[in-house]
Parts: C-alpha cells; structure tokens; sequence
C-alpha cells in the first residue's frame, strides 16, 4: 500500500478514534528502513487502559471494522505508549502541536536511527510539578 493511502487512511481513522474515545498524546507512522512499505504506529493516549493488551485489542478491532485488512499488514506493529513518556515528549517537543494533520520529522535526533516518521497528531500534555 502506498505511502500517501496509508496516511490518509489512518488520518481519517485517528480522527474517527478520537471523536469516539478521546484525543491522542501522540498517533505517529514510523517508517522502517528494513522493510520498505511496512510501518510501526505508534500511539499514546490519556484513554487508554492500563492493560497495553486491552487498548491493542481496541485497536486492531478498530481497524478490522475500519480500514481493514490491508492496513493492518502494511504495519509491522503498534507500539502503545503512555503519554508522560519521554520518547512522546520528546516528539511532542520536536513537532509542537499538530491535530489531524501530516508533519514529517526525522527522528534521528531521538535516538530511532534510520526512520522517518509521519505525525498525525501531537499535543502535549501538562507535565508534572
């Protein structure tokens, strides 16, 4: 599946989630050099359960529903984050706020060698005193 269909479903997708459940700390496409074509994506949010396995099943039954099949193999995985994360941080620090849309960042600088990412969304959350 080509780059620019995967983003734009999984845009539409984000969105879809986040008027049912909540907004997302972070909802990324991280590109793996490795494997071209094949993504992780990479998630956090203040609604999920304390069960990664949970909010794993949430989402894949989300994408069964949603988009489908074909999305779910052009991912290698779904990384769930929770988002007082330093590494959701540190892309919510690098991108600032970003909602629904499509920014690219290299993320080399964060320690993720050889990747590319697509954030779709980025807000951050108030850190603690």
């Amino acid at each position: 599946m080509s780059y620019p269909t995967v983003v734009q479903i999984l845009r539409d997708f984000e969105v879809k989630l986040a008027r049912e459940h909540g907004p997302f700390t972070l909802f990324a496409l991280v590109e793996r050099p490795e494997f071209p074509g094949m993504w992780d994506l990479v998630v956090a949010a203040p609604w999920f359960s304390s069960s990664d396995r949970e909010t794993l099943d949430v989402l894949v039954q989300e994408l069964k529903r949603g988009p489908g099949n074909d999305v779910l193999l052009a991912l290698s995985q779904i990384a769930i984050l929770r988002p007082t994360e330093p590494l959701v941080r540190a892309i919510n620090d690098a991108v600032g706020h970003v909602e629904h849309g499509e920014v690219k960042l290299e993320t080399t600088s964060l320690g993720l060698e050889g990747r590319d990412a697509i954030i779709i969304t980025s807000q951050s959350v108030p850190r603690a005193a």
